[in-house]
């Protein structure tokens, strides 16, 4: 990992030795351009690859010449707009070959409607990525190609612009800014959603492996966990308990420690009721750039409050939104916790609708899933938003993954389970 920087470097300077050889001919300084500036890129994706076989280092250098070619040093002159484009292709090709020959097709078509050279290709390489990403399920594939794409639209927009506009009849515009300044501000707005969606990412599936942090059961289990955050509320979490007891349904609650103090009542109930109880801090602080003392402090807060509430001491943890610091693991595993997040979310939080949950984590959920609901809470805070949505989805989630053959266990139960068929600690 360390060397990472290092090899995008290299990569980078590798990019910028076309200096010279796609110019000294002028018959033919198109096509000297264009394949000198392939070589160039692919010799730097071989070279990570030769430094380390994996798709990362592939991706890194990959990345590092198509930043030269697009942002060349000093004098160096940026090589033309088709081959820039040739370049970014066959960076996606060599690292995602299979969703590149959907890209092609996709290019075919666009071609074929628009006849836009540059138009067709910024859109065929904006699908590239997530069609990887829907093959694979890497976000190695969606990062590279955001970056990717971020490039094009930064040194393409005006000419894709003025494409797209022929194509649909429409007429031109002034430019409102200036055109570096258009530039920057359509590269900030793409960004930001690309951060929103690898952060909504993050939030609920996370990104790679952590030993010392359980999301999931093993697959081959045909047992899911349900749980819920941010409670208890003194009607939506009854209103759980109610379906839940109907169906015969154990379930795992992250409590907020402040809402225990609040409604004692309702988490003496989850108990009594043969649910399990996790801690879920006690104000709902972010815990993502949290300090150990922090995370100490919230621990101990809900501690207390399960004490004066039901004489009960947690030993799940569940940070809030998921998000938690390297300080916070080793605050929370040294006082004897297990962090347990999820698999898979219902985004009820969003005021998601019954049917369509009940729709998605029905078809979606697998054997070993743990499923993400809310008992209290919003997007911004731990209560006060309506989560009738939940509670009208839940009866009939449990029913139809009953359906599909899935029985319901508590998080811990999970574990023991997923410990017993792996022979691993999850």
């Amino acid at each position: 990992m360390d060397a990472l920087p290092v090899l995008a470097a290299v990569s980078y300077l590798l990019g910028n030795l076309r200096v010279a050889a796609g110019y000294r001919r002028s018959g033919a300084r198109e096509v000297d351009d264009l394949v000198v500036s392939l070589a160039l890129v692919v010799g730097a994706m071989l070279l990570g690859y030769v430094f380390a076989p994996t798709a990362v280092t592939m991706a890194v250098s990959g990345l590092g010449a198509l930043v030269a070619i697009h942002f060349p040093v000093g004098s160096v002159k940026r090589p033309s707009r088709h081959a820039a484009l040739a370049c970014s292709a066959a960076a996606l090709a060599l690292l995602m070959p299979r969703a590149m020959a959907f890209g092609l097709v996709l290019f075919a078509l666009f071609y074929f409607v628009g006849r836009r050279v540059t138009a067709s290709a910024v859109g065929a390489m904006f699908a590239v990525p997530w069609i990887a990403w829907l093959i694979r399920g890497s976000d190695l594939f969606l990062i590279f190609g955001a970056l990717v794409w971020l490039m094009l639209l930064y040194t393409d927009l005006d000419r894709v612009e003025r494409q797209v506009r022929l194509t649909l009849g429409w007429p031109g515009k002034p430019l409102i800014f200036r055109r570096r300044l258009r530039r920057i501000l359509a590269v900030l707005a793409m960004t930001s959603l690309f951060v929103l969606f690898f952060l909504n990412r993050y939030v609920y599936h996370g990104f790679g492996l952590h030993p010392q942090v359980f999301r999931r059961g093993h697959p081959d289990l045909d047992y899911i966990a349900i749980t819920f955050d941010d409670g208890p509320h003194p009607r939506w979490t009854a209103e759980i308990l109610d379906v839940l007891e109907d169906r015969d349904v154990r379930a795992t609650f992250f409590v907020v420690g402040k809402h225990v103090d609040r409604y004692p009542e309702i988490l003496r109930r989850i108990l009594e009721e043969g649910h399990e109880v996790g801690s879920h801090t006690y104000y709902h602080t972010n815990l993502l750039n949290a300090g150990e003392a922090t995370a100490l402090r919230e621990l101990a807060l809900t501690e207390a409050a399960l004490e004066r509430a039901a004489d009960f001491s947690p030993r799940l943890f569940r940070p809030p939104r998921g998000l938690y610091s390297s300080a916070v693991l080793e605050a929370v595993h040294g006082q004897g916790y297990t962090v347990a997040l999820w698999s898979v979310s219902s985004t009820d939080w969003m005021g998601t609708s019954a049917s369509r949950m009940v729709r998605l984590l029905g078809s979606k959920a697998q054997g070993g899933d743990v499923l993400l609901l809310h008992d209290s809470g919003d997007f911004f805070t731990a209560e006060g938003a309506d989560r009738s949505n939940t509670v009208q989805a839940l009866g009939p989630l449990i029913d139809a993954l009953r359906e599909r053959g899935y029985s319901f266990v508590t998080v811990s139960e999970l574990m023991i389970m997923s410990l017993l068929v792996d022979g691993d600690p999850p």
